[in-house]
């Protein structure tokens, strides 16, 4: 595993709608999607330019709201045109400029649950002995990892990545604990430049499996 392989990224959307609200950007949009849109929405093309569309020098973008989402983002994080998406959502994450490592991808993962980034050999070698030696102070050792699957659990690409390599999970023994171990582990990973992500231990751990397997598997753990 080179060092540029390490940036390769595994994505698949959660519908979490985040990627709809990080804002202060542009939507851009084409007058062909414009009538799709208008026409999804029962709404004349002139009355939705209107109300949902600026100018942005000769082009065309949806607005957002004032936190920074997409007008088309509805209370319950579901785009109201998803039929009829224009072709920037369509295409996301796979845009020229998050197909190369950089601030761009790592911004992406930052916000997209779905976008898994993964390490380096080096990383995964520097990192994961000594998050295991960080897990054994700090935590408990699951006596069966069915535990894992059968409880409601937050995890860490760190943590799922271990896991993976030993087939060990771990579990605080309090809020507090769990807190203080999370900060841990993300200081541990931001010194290394070990892509960090977190979310519901199973839907993180089927997403970072998937992404291993579609690069050949994941290393061994020293």
């Amino acid at each position: 595993m080179s060092q540029e392989e390490g940036f390769h990224f595994y994505f698949q959307c959660h519908r979490c709608g985040n990627c709809c609200r990080v804002g202060h950007g542009q939507i851009w949009v084409q007058p062909e999607e414009v009538e799709a849109m208008a026409g999804l929405l029962q709404m004349s093309m002139e009355r939705f330019v209107q109300q949902h569309v600026r100018a942005v020098g000769s082009r065309w973008s949806l607005l957002e709201k004032p936190d920074g989402s997409c007008v088309m983002l509805d209370e319950a994080l579901a785009c109201r045109v998803y039929s009829a998406r224009p072709a920037q959502c369509r295409s996301f994450p796979y845009w020229p400029q998050l197909q190369q490592p950089g601030k761009a991808l790592r911004f992406a993962a930052g916000y997209c649950q779905g976008l898994q980034l993964f390490p380096t050999l080096d990383q995964w070698q520097a990192v994961l002995p000594r998050a295991r030696a960080i897990l054994e102070v700090e935590a408990k050792e699951l006596v069966s990892t069915e535990q894992v699957f059968a409880a409601e659990r937050w995890g860490s690409s760190v943590e799922i990545d271990l896991f993976l390599a030993s087939q060990q999970a771990w579990t605080a023994t309090s809020p507090p604990a769990a807190h203080k171990l999370r900060l841990q582990l993300q200081e541990l990973a931001v010194a290394y430049g070990y892509p960090w992500s977190s979310g519901p231990w199973q839907r993180l751990l089927a997403d970072r499996r998937q992404g291993w397997l579609a690069r050949g598997g994941w290393p061994q753990l020293n």
